[in-house]
């Protein structure tokens, strides 16, 4: 019997173990003025989001009306408060400017930052899924940060606020 490479590696058991798709990833950031918060990157949002609580923490201005509509995870159709321009978010020591849609949700929210793909393009994002870090880079600044996959984070908050209510993140999630 002839053996072809692909068997043999059957065979032998040197077939890597397939992984799961994280998609979705929380990073630590600093938003406006030193707000520290944990921010949800997902590669199936299409917005930047902030919860309308946030937005008046922060003391921003500016709050341009919209005439969009979301549809979020759990199918409601819900209407923004409106959008603001140019928001600093700082992660390590690397800064850039981000529009936010502002949405008024609960209180509660574990992740109150959503960041979508261009965020992570702006910033020259590459990540190492497994590795569990993304290296960003803008111009000749460059720094490593950890990522912590979404199921993961959830899994910890639980074990750590057990009693506490806390709204699924799933809902703001595809």
């Amino acid at each position: 019997m002839i053996l072809y490479g692909n068997c043999s590696a059957v065979i032998q058991k040197k077939l890597l173990k397939k992984l799961t798709d994280p998609s979705s990833f929380i990073i630590h950031c600093v938003i406006g003025e030193g707000i520290q918060e944990n921010a949800l990157t997902d590669s199936g949002t299409s917005i930047n989001l902030v919860p309308y609580n946030l937005f008046l923490k922060l003391g921003l201005e500016d709050l341009r009306p919209t005439w969009m509509a979301l549809q979020i995870a759990d199918h409601l159709v819900r209407k923004p408060q409106g959008v603001v321009e140019n928001v600093l978010v700082k992660v390590d020591k690397l800064i850039i400017p981000v529009d936010f849609v502002i949405l008024d949700v609960d209180d509660d929210v574990e992740v109150p930052l959503i960041l979508w793909p261009p965020f992570l393009n702006t910033l020259g994002a590459l990540i190492d899924v497994k590795g569990r870090k993304m290296t960003l880079r803008v111009e000749e600044e460059q720094v490593v940060v950890a990522i912590n996959p979404l199921d993961e984070y959830l899994e910890e908050i639980e074990v750590k606020e057990v009693g506490k209510k806390s709204l699924p993140l799933h809902r703001y999630n595809k």
